[in-house]
């Protein structure tokens, strides 16, 4: 009876608990960057809400004979001006109940004052380059001077993440409501379901060329490749099954720069 009792019982316990610190471990090696020190930031919401920055970058343009760096060593020291670029902002608002999300896209050619880490104005820019010149502490002062609220966090995503995020969740599904032509990639889209994953699903959020409204119809197709992608790590199958949240966890890490908090 005690060794049915070890296998029913406390082999799992033990094979869980295991599993969990493994997760922990992997979220525990996210990359970290600081967020800003701008002295005149709005201030935090009172209700419990929270607002959290989140942008979309690529993966660098590494100058000849450079070290191939990342995001957060090159924001612990001298920010590359030029290096990145970010043409996904997005503004995720978490109500004070913390049961409802709501995601609102800013234009990445929104023309705008844009600020350094600390505050400072450099007078009027697309947004994008906030990101690009300034580096995240920049973005975030950019963004909260913009719209006056509070980026309580940050998190930063590179388009291989995109990829990699897909492919490890099985696929996201997505519709195409009219056929198109991406130009720029020569690849052609009809009207559709489609499960994507992959180099598909990359070019699928990064088609601008060939839409009618250009840059916000790119806009759409991120909020529902986001929405769809949210749904299918969030499913009870996926949940349920403990490789492929590892996966799934083991691609954020990789993929993922957070803030310092």
């Amino acid at each position: 009876i005690v060794s049915l009792l070890v296998l029913v019982i406390v082999l799992p316990l033990m094979a869980a608990g295991s599993f969990m610190l493994v997760l922990n471990h992997e979220v525990g090696s996210i990359d970290k960057v600081p967020m800003t020190t701008d002295k005149n930031r709005p201030l935090p919401d009172q209700t419990g809400a929270m607002n959290i920055l989140l942008l979309g970058s690529d993966k660098g343009q590494v100058a000849q004979g450079a070290k191939n760096t990342s995001i957060a060593e090159d924001a612990k020291g001298a920010w590359p001006s030029g290096k990145y670029r970010s043409d996904t902002i997005m503004v995720v608002h978490v109500d004070a109940g913390h049961d409802k999300v709501h995601v609102v896209s800013i234009p990445r050619d929104t023309f705008t004052t844009i600020y350094d880490s600390a505050g400072k104005p450099h007078g009027k820019q697309k947004i994008n380059a906030a990101f690009s010149i300034y580096g995240p502490g920049g973005a975030v002062s950019t963004v909260e001077h913009l719209t006056g609220l509070r980026m309580e966090h940050l998190a930063i995503m590179d388009w291989e993440g995109f990829k990699d995020l897909s492919t490890a969740v099985g696929g996201v599904k997505v519709h195409v409501s009219a056929d198109t032509y991406d130009t720029e990639n020569k690849v052609r889209w009809a009207e559709g379901d489609y499960t994507l994953k992959g180099e598909k699903a990359l070019l699928y959020v990064r088609q601008r060329y060939g839409l009618l409204r250009g840059d916000f119809d790119r806009i759409a197709r991120q909020q529902n490749f986001l929405r769809s992608l949210m749904r299918s790590i969030l499913s009870g199958p996926s949940l349920r099954n403990p490789v492929t949240v590892l996966n799934t966890t083991k691609v954020l890490t990789r993929n993922l720069t957070t803030d310092e908090g």
